[in-house]
């Protein structure tokens, strides 16, 4: 019985993020400003909800929820949540992981692979420079 319990459980977990981005779930799910807070990413609650761009925010507390409709630019992701490296690198669009992460000058970068981390941390102002340039070129603004 319990191999059973744990067995559900696992499922039930592995398809939390697959919820997560069917339901339109920012940052999978994760809670924006815990990035900064906890320096981790960390899953935010499904009762502790706000809607912004288009999309659901969960936070751990009720503190960051106000933290964050407070000020939401400031904790949503620069380049509307894309990998800076793939960006600057190819010109692809290509969304970060919510898991691999990185802050520079407060603010948030999600990256699209481990090996994307490494770079962006090796050279950030570079990389970002580029990937600004080509975000601009693919029409979009933060």
């Amino acid at each position: 019985m319990p191999v059973l319990i744990a067995r559900l459980l696992a499922l039930v977990l592995l398809a939390l993020p697959l919820q997560a981005l069917a339901e339109g779930w920012a940052l999978g799910g994760m809670d924006a400003v815990a990035y900064r807070s906890e320096g981790r990413a960390v899953p935010g609650r499904g009762d502790v909800v706000t809607r912004w761009a288009g999309q659901d925010w969960h936070f751990v507390s009720e503190e960051n929820r106000a933290a964050f409709e407070g000020n939401p630019r400031e904790y949503a992701p620069g380049l509307r949540g894309l990998c800076p490296v793939e960006l600057a690198e190819s010109g692809r669009a290509v969304p970060g992981d919510p898991h691999l992460f990185a802050i520079i000058g407060q603010r948030l970068y999600l990256l699209s692979s481990p090996s994307a981390r490494e770079v962006f941390l090796a050279d950030p102002r570079s990389i970002l420079m580029r990937a600004k340039e080509a975000f601009v070129a693919l029409g979009e603004s933060e």
